[in-house]
């Protein structure tokens, strides 16, 4: 073999390995990909009680809000009622007194603590942590007729 196939050889050994190279690093695309989807923006409204903070959420695939508290709500029931009358207020709009007591309703087999303003029904499912605490909860409203 001359010096020159040799030369040539190599050249291309290397080319078809860079090339490998740059195809497996996803810098040559044989098919375009379409734009990924922009995630639509994440509104959160944040509230506190004393000490306890919270941070309300959109559920947009479930028509549901949900709030994440920090720290965890104690397994205090006068404590969660204020909070979550609190929360009712920041997340709907609904002022619910402290008047209007909770109910406890279980939908589907699962527990709400609802409250019941008017034409307008707030249910809070509660999602208690190993302590008993409450680090979140997930809510909706109802208007009744």
């Amino acid at each position: 073999m001359t010096e020159r196939w040799r030369y040539c050889l190599g050249a291309i050994v290397t080319a078809l390995v860079v090339g490998g190279l740059f195809v497996a690093a996803g810098g040559l695309e044989l098919i375009p990909k379409a734009p990924a989807a922009t995630p639509a923006p994440v509104h959160v409204v944040r509230g506190n009680l004393g000490k306890y903070l919270y941070g309300i959420s959109n559920l947009t695939s479930r028509n549901m809000k949900r709030v994440e508290f920090d720290p965890s709500l104690p397994p205090d029931d006068t404590l969660v009622v204020d909070i979550l009358r609190a929360v009712a207020k920041d997340g709907y709009g609904v002022t619910v007194d402290e008047a209007t007591m909770p109910v406890v309703e279980t939908i589907n087999e699962v527990n709400f603590v609802t409250f019941t303003v008017g034409h307008t029904k707030v249910l809070f499912e509660l999602f208690r942590n190993s302590s008993g605490g409450i680090g979140m909860a997930d809510f909706s409203k109802q208007q009744l007729p």
